[in-house]
């Protein structure tokens, strides 16, 4: 369950006891130090997206799936509509629905461009799909004439039972020039039509709080209050300019919470 701000607040107070803890404000001090240490466990949970060992159900209320309609070049702006973090997966032509029905028909929607993506917040995702591999710029070039690798560019003369094997580019600037709503997008190959919707599952941005934090809670889920903490502890340190150090927390100490056992 998510943790409530409060709740964060008194266990950083309860640590800063020794050091005068009426001394901090919620919205000049813990509330800051708490949006810095939401982005610095991301910067290190997320290379952790993938592995066998990663518990993706302790990032639930930050892991999400939306689907996509891509534009005409095969390309999706993922952060349209919600800013992500990263990309866990991607998925083209999954099963589709509009609740409460099982299963859907993807009608298309209407665009301001065709060079443009959307998110589709109406349809959810339901099951299967064709698994789109992450490339890197070499191996998108390399895999084109590979059927057997994602990526794979079909002959003009193939047959579509061949194109087996999706892969993906991820976030490059396009077009920015021409059209700068579209900063950087995603690139699907083989390439899709505007009428093949596309699974994406990602990490989302933690809400920032705001102002004094009262009433708010953190999307975190609840196991990881105790690093929230000891990391808002370690800025709170920083921003003390005594150069104490209340807390210092590594990847070690995420990875106790975060990484299950073969």
């Amino acid at each position: 369950m998510p943790i409530p701000y409060a709740s964060l607040a008194f266990d950083i107070r309860a640590a800063l006891d020794a050091e005068g803890s009426d001394y901090y404000r919620d919205d000049l001090d813990l509330v800051p130090a708490i949006n810095d240490a939401q982005q610095y466990l991301m910067s290190i949970i997320l290379p952790k997206f993938g592995s066998k060992k990663f518990s993706a159900e302790s990032m639930r209320g930050l892991v999400k799936t939306r689907i996509f309609q891509p534009s005409i070049y095969s390309r999706i702006y993922v952060d349209s509509a919600i800013d992500t973090w990263g990309l866990i997966s991607v998925y083209v032509n999954p099963v589709i629905a509009i609740p409460p029905a099982p299963f859907s028909t993807f009608i298309p929607q209407t665009v301001p461009t065709p060079d443009t993506s959307i998110m589709l917040p109406n349809y959810i995702y339901v099951s299967g799909g064709k698994s789109a591999q992450r490339l890197t710029s070499q191996e998108w070039t390399s895999n084109a004439g590979n059927p057997f690798l994602g990526g794979y560019v079909p002959r003009p003369n193939e047959t579509p039972a061949l194109n087996l094997n999706y892969g993906y580019l991820s976030h490059i600037d396009n077009e920015s020039a021409i059209n700068a709503a579209i900063p950087y997008e995603i690139t699907i190959r083989p390439y899709i039509t505007s009428t093949t919707p596309v699974a994406i599952t990602f990490a989302s941005l933690p809400t920032p709080l705001t102002g004094t934090g009262a009433g708010q809670n953190l999307d975190w889920n609840s196991q990881f209050n105790l690093l929230l903490k000891m990391a808002a502890l370690k800025f709170l340190s920083i921003k003390q300019g005594d150069k104490t150090d209340l807390y210092d927390i590594s990847e070690k100490d995420v990875d106790a919470l975060v990484m299950l056992n073969p």
